[in-house]
């Protein structure tokens, strides 16, 4: 048998065997060798590994006569948590044919886990990425504090993560690290390898029995470059060519002995002091007035003699030249009035004779071609009777678009101007009145009410809203649900039939149909004969269907001969 060692968690390996006849110890070939030969007990049990999935069964190996191989990989999980970290296996081949001989025989023993780890093992359950509970552990309480930690996925060598044990509870044999990992999201059934902790006392010797602060290290060197040191001495490392011995700088000072400090003034500085300052490091302040001075007066200079202001006073007296010239023309026919008045009366002269000149022929056309009693009167010119009639006007002579809005309100009618006797039959037709001419909008609050409209008119909107009576009503829908649970749509209903009551009456075999529409949703179609009444109710029935038989369904109907 061959003693495989440690096998690290999620890998395959392979081991090789051989066959030999029993008289001449010869090489020959095994028969009936497959993956069903493989056997794998764990942990000393007596039962093998259920499955052969992640097994290779090799008959011959490389060519060579009576040499076999079996392939293992741990990372097969079809029997679930079988290969785990800790745990111990012995392979045995057989049954298989040997010289004619049916042998059995172990051939190898492995346990899984880390090499140099000092548990290897798995996580029992997990509370969180920080804290879980191991299958097994030590006794002894934290024994394994500031452990390194290796986490590995059950069937993935190289999905791992790798942290460090700040606490380990024996009671429970929970470990909880100082920080979450990262790397794999670890689950129970997880492998699990721990490692010795880094022995810094046994590296610190003497120097160091107890350390101040438990899990953390400390340093306490009498000795640098092999000169001894003191604890006050600070030593400067970034001058080339330390030397310990020499390269000493005075220890912390607790008293301040400083007196003088050169880079600080005694008191404030004057204004004069800071001008002068001020005068040898840059231009003088006067000088800097003067250029400031200058400039701003050359920039005046300009805008008056050749900038804004000389633009502005030639416009200015362009304007005045040209009421000059147009006042000169004028007769001054009253130097009583003075200048203005005889100005205004000469213009307003002028404007009436051009005024009655163009507007001559106009007013002779406003004129009534008689007078009424020797003077003009509101009737002159007023249309004879019937002058103006439908048959007078073109058609389309008067649309909405040569109409003003708002020019035909109620306020443009005296009350009872325009009633049904004012208006021939079919004066107002549908084909006469243009789409969307009749809207809300076009009609004051309380314009058409009760009052307003007979009883003909009500009719006509009752039937057009309620199914009319004695007149067939199509696809009235409705659905089937089980009466099982009374919720769950019925298809492929059988046995349908419906019944109706006319205003009252008994219930009546329908003459109209019923069709299934799809998804437990059914329509009637219901005959003239069905809905010759006001109220109409139906009862709708099906004696079979999937998942079953529907309950009844019933339907109320009102018509127009209802209302």
């Amino acid at each position: 048998m061959i003693e495989l060692g440690i096998k690290r968690p999620g890998t395959t390996f392979s081991v090789p065997f051989g066959s030999y006849d029993g008289g001449s110890g010869a090489s020959i070939v095994a028969t009936a060798y497959v993956v069903g030969d493989i056997q794998i007990y764990k942990d000393g049990g007596t039962t093998q590994r259920a499955s052969t999935s992640g097994f290779v069964a090799d008959l011959t190996f490389s060519g060579e006569t009576g040499i076999h191989r079996m392939e293992i990989d741990l990372s097969d999980n079809t029997t679930a948590n079988f290969f785990e970290a800790g745990s111990d296996y012995f392979i045995i081949i057989g049954p298989i044919t040997i010289d004619a001989q049916t042998v059995n025989f172990p051939i190898a023993h492995f346990t899984i886990g880390y090499e140099g780890a000092i548990l290897n093992t798995t996580i029992a359950t997990l509370a969180s990425q920080t804290s879980f509970t191991l299958e097994d552990g030590s006794l002894l309480a934290n024994a394994y504090r500031g452990c390194p930690i290796l986490v590995q996925q059950l069937d993935d060598e190289f999905d791992i993560a790798i942290g460090y044990i700040k606490e380990y509870a024996i009671t429970t044999k929970t470990v909880t690290l100082s920080a979450d990992p990262d790397g794999h999201v670890m689950v129970a059934g997880d492998h699990v390898a721990i490692f010795m902790p880094s022995n810094v006392e046994a590296w610190q010797r003497e120097l160091v029995a107890v350390p101040t602060i438990l899990g953390v290290p400390e340093v306490d060197p009498t000795h640098l470059g092999g000169v001894a040191q003191s604890l006050l001495d600070l030593k400067d490392f970034a001058d080339d060519g330390y030397d310990p011995s020499t390269d000493k700088v005075q220890g912390v000072v607790l008293v301040d002995t400083t007196t003088v400090n050169s880079d600080m003034v005694a008191e404030a500085p004057t204004v004069v002091a800071i001008r002068t300052e001020m005068d040898s490091n840059s231009v003088d302040l006067n000088s800097l007035l003067t250029l400031i001075t200058a400039a701003r007066m050359g920039a005046l200079d300009d805008w008056i003699d050749a900038g804004r202001l000389d633009a502005i006073l030639d416009l200015v007296k362009t304007a005045v030249d040209a009421i000059k010239l147009e006042t000169d023309k004028l007769t001054l026919v009253d130097a009583s009035t003075g200048v203005a008045g005889s100005i205004i009366e000469e213009i307003e002269n002028r404007v009436l004779a051009a005024s009655l000149t163009t507007h001559d022929t106009d007013i002779k056309a406003l004129l009534p071609a008689a007078l009424v009693s020797g003077r003009m009167d509101s009737s002159v010119g007023a249309m004879a009777a019937a002058v103006l009639t439908a048959a007078a006007i073109a058609a389309n002579a008067i649309t909405a678009t040569k109409i003003a809005t708002a020019a035909i309100t109620n306020a443009k009618f005296a009350a009872g101007a325009i009633d049904a006797a004012a208006i021939a039959a079919n004066a107002i037709a549908e084909a006469k009145i243009a789409t969307g001419a009749i809207i809300a909008a076009k009609f004051g609050a309380g314009a058409i009410d009760a009052a307003s409209l007979n009883a003909d008119a009500i009719d006509k909107i009752r039937d057009g809203i309620l199914p009319t009576q004695n007149v067939a009503f199509p696809n009235i829908p409705f659905v089937f649900v089980a009466a099982s649970d009374h919720v769950t749509p019925v298809t492929s209903a059988s046995g349908v039939s419906g019944t109706r009551s006319i205003d009252g009456a008994a219930f009546g075999a329908i003459t109209g149909t019923i069709a299934e529409v799809g998804n437990g949703s059914y329509q009637l179609d219901a005959s003239a004969a069905d809905m010759n009444g006001g109220i109409i109710q139906f009862r709708l029935i099906a004696t079979g269907g999937t998942p079953g038989a529907p309950d009844d369904v019933f339907l109320t109907i009102v018509t127009g001969g209802g209302v």
